[in-house]
């Protein structure tokens, strides 16, 4: 292989240069941009319902008003039952302090039977059992703080859902139906659309039998805690774990180790068996991006856009490969690294998710 040249290296250096400039100017920007880019993510997963009441005989605006209106009302009732919810927890607080004392002191005694130090060891690591309470509570009132922006992208939403069809079809006569690009624009809508309509219908039923584990139980706050459940399935790796925490935390306070412990294990067999055995059946191959760089993509851009960050990392990740990495030769190369094949077949650019599944089964 010859020695690059300066050429070829001021080639691959302006871009990466291009590429932090815009990273950096999306982090200053992210408070305006976050509801901008939810909302899209949101349009993207209802297309295929507004198409499907299209098909059904409606006319436009009939069927945008109900999507907008039936996305609005959710809105507004999710909100207000987390903001609700999120003040139940807070007043019971004195009462979970007082439990979460009991239990402290009967790990301790457990402790110390078994020989350990525990003095020595709350001294050494400043172990303080009110810190894991306040992680619940802090929870809970966070998401209801990042819950509160819905408005704002309720309001967005409407204007996108209302103007699509005239956008879309712009953009058509723009760049012309036979562009790559405009393929690859389609292909990329399409694949997203419906993989994230069947991963919230995923999460819909891991979210059920949460709800169900938790109510067996007793633990305080089941049904919302599938509303979390629910909400943080759309963050791929790490929204199962942070959904699992608060319950988990809960049951502990409320009725000791063995139920926290069971709370535990079945949270992780029910979101396993969503996500290992009937997720791919459903889904087939996704959209084709390795578990590695999912998870990296989400730690990036909840980095760079913060919390909402967490759940556009899909989307976006997905939006780079396939409208960027893809359409040009010295970055397909990339794709092809970020991606799940195993080079059998040559890349083809967005391939539905219902032709992924029948050729992976």
């Amino acid at each position: 292989m010859p020695p690059p040249t300066r050429a070829s290296v001021t080639r691959l250096l302006l871009p990466l240069a291009a590429g932090v400039i815009i990273l950096a100017g999306v982090k200053q920007a992210a408070g305006i941009l976050n509801p901008l880019l939810l909302a899209l993510f949101i349009v993207l997963v209802l297309i295929p319902m507004l198409r499907w009441l299209r098909d059904r005989g409606l006319p436009g605006w009939l069927a945008v008003t109900a999507v907008a209106s039936f996305v609005l009302l959710v809105g507004v009732v999710g909100v207000s039952y987390t903001v609700v919810t999120a003040k139940e927890i807070s007043d019971k607080l004195p009462e979970y302090k007082d439990q979460l004392a009991e239990r402290q002191e009967t790990v301790e005694v457990w402790l110390e039977k078994q020989g350990v130090d525990v003095a020595a060891l709350k001294e050494d690591n400043n172990l303080d059992g009110n810190e894991a309470l306040q992680f619940a509570v802090d929870f809970a009132l966070g998401l209801a703080t990042t819950l509160g922006s819905t408005l704002l992208v309720g309001v967005i939403l409407v204007y996108l859902l209302v103007e699509s069809a005239g956008y879309s079809k712009r953009f058509h006569r723009a760049i012309g139906e036979q562009a790559p690009f405009h393929r690859a624009l389609d292909d990329f809508a399409r694949d997203l659309g419906k993989f994230m309509t069947l991963r919230a219908w995923l999460g819909l039923f891991a979210a059920i039998f949460d709800v169900i584990l938790l109510s067996v139980l007793g633990v305080d706050f089941a049904v919302f805690w599938g509303v979390v459940s629910f909400v943080l399935s759309f963050i791929p790796n790490v929204g199962f774990i942070i959904s699992l925490v608060p319950p988990m935390v809960l049951a502990f306070i409320e009725f000791g180790v063995v139920r926290s412990l069971v709370v535990l294990g079945g949270y992780i067999a029910i979101n396993s068996g969503i996500d290992y055995v009937i997720a791919p059946r459903v889904l087939g191959r996704g959209l084709n991006l390795s578990p590695l760089v999912t998870f990296i993509a989400v730690v990036f851009w909840a980095w760079i856009l913060g919390a909402p960050g967490a759940f556009l990392a899909l989307p976006l990740t997905l939006a780079i490969k396939k409208l960027v990495l893809e359409q040009f030769e010295e970055t397909r190369w990339i794709a092809a690294v970020i991606g799940t094949d195993d080079g059998s077949s040559p890349p083809t650019v967005g391939p539905g998710v219902e032709a992924q599944a029948e050729a992976s089964g």
